[in-house]
This record gives structure tokens, C-alpha cells and sequence, in this order.
């Protein structure tokens, strides 16, 4: 598969039985429906984001992106939980690509936010 941002190839990996492609050069995640949120609550899942939060910063202005599945563009939302978190989703089969550091961040708020309930400081 060619990554819906940069066109460059993309590697699977594999944590947890879940295998998602990463690109080689934008180290962007591409997850298909159902992948992102099951990896989110496993743990040790944020090695799979191995691109630096610079890079992301880099390619995360490019949001006319077309589903590599699918073929048809995408379009650019917000995780409700952590919106400061953007990503782009496709309508058709619901994958979704975030962009290197975007996944590592929402796996650390979300661990965040369960400890804070847990302790009653949110």
C-alpha cells in the first residue's frame, strides 16, 4: 500500500494481533476501521507510532487525502475525547490515517484521563 499522504510505501506491523500499515518516510499510521480504537487500550501500543512529532507537524497541513482502501478522499476530523488531536477518516470504509506522534499522543491522554478518574482528579 502507498501512504494517502506522502505516496511513499508503507510497512505492516503488528502489536497485539493488530496489524496496521506505516509509512516509510512520513512514519504516518494507517488504521482500518475498528484498528485504532482496539489499539488504543493495549498496551505498549504506542511503539507502533515510532515518527517523531515533528515530522507529523510536517505532513499535518495535508488534508486533501485520499483513502488508500477505498479511493475516495477522506475527510478531517477531531477526536471528540482530545480535539486537539486531529486525523482523516474515510466515509466510505471508516480507516483512518494519523500522522507520526498523532497516535502516541492519544494513547498517553487517554491512559492520562483513566488515571485521573481513577483517582478522582477528573
Amino acid at each position: 500500500m502507498l501512504c494517502p499522504k506522502c505516496a511513499s510505501p508503507t510497512e505492516r506491523v503488528e502489536h497485539a494481533g493488530v496489524i496496521v500499515d506505516r509509512c516509510s518516510r512520513c512514519r504516518g499510521l494507517w488504521f482500518d476501521r475498528g484498528e485504532r480504537e482496539r489499539l488504543l487500550e493495549s498496551v505498549g501500543a504506542e511503539q507502533l507510532d515510532d515518527g517523531t512529532d515533528a515530522l507529523g507537524r510536517r505532513w499535518n497541513p495535508i488534508t486533501n487525502v485520499q483513502c488508500p482502501r477505498c479511493r475516495v478522499r477522506t475527510v478531517s476530523l477531531v477526536d471528540p475525547r482530545h480535539p486537539e488531536v486531529g486525523f482523516e477518516q474515510c466515509p466510505d470504509c471508516g480507516g483512518s490515517f494519523l500522522d507520526a506522534g498523532e497516535f502516541r499522543k492519544l494513547r498517553r491522554r487517554r491512559w492520562t484521563h483513566a488515571l485521573s478518574a481513577l483517582f478522582g482528579f477528573g
